[in-house]
């Protein structure tokens, strides 16, 4: 395993979706089936697309994922720190990994998950960054 500069061990799978983060909706059943919130249905669709043309390596086994989503700021808010519960916010970058042909095979196979949101620093864009590894078992 590679170690930074700052001695941790680097993930060597990483992907940055260059997406606005939308934390998951709450699937909903109506008459003609089980649909998604429309900022939710259009991210996937986004997602899937970026992703079907990125070359992963395929990873089987128990893995360590990080999840960074870096949320574009309002223009007025009194918080510190971007609305949606976390594992809301990250719902949807691991469940568009396990669509890609590549990353890993089911999210099942994530033993340790680590999952942060924050507002976008001055001239950095919104987006979703995931960080992977193989666990030694």
């Amino acid at each position: 395993m590679k170690k930074s500069s700052t001695g941790r061990a680097k993930f060597p799978q990483e992907v940055v979706l260059p997406l606005p983060p939308v934390p998951a909706s709450r699937p909903r059943v109506g008459r003609w089936g089980v649909y998604y919130g429309k900022s939710y249905a259009q991210w996937k669709l986004e997602a899937d697309k970026l992703l079907k043309d990125i070359d992963m390596e395929l990873v089987e086994g128990p893995l360590q994922v990080e999840v960074e989503q870096v949320c574009k700021r309002p223009k007025t808010t009194k918080r510190t720190y971007p609305t949606g519960d976390v594992d809301n916010h990250a719902k949807g970058p691991l469940d568009a990994i396990t669509r890609a042909p590549s990353g890993w095979n089911d999210d099942d196979q994530i033993v340790e998950l680590k999952v942060t949101k924050r507002y976008a620093k001055e001239n950095e864009t919104p987006c979703s960054k995931v960080k992977w590894k193989k666990v030694n078992s």
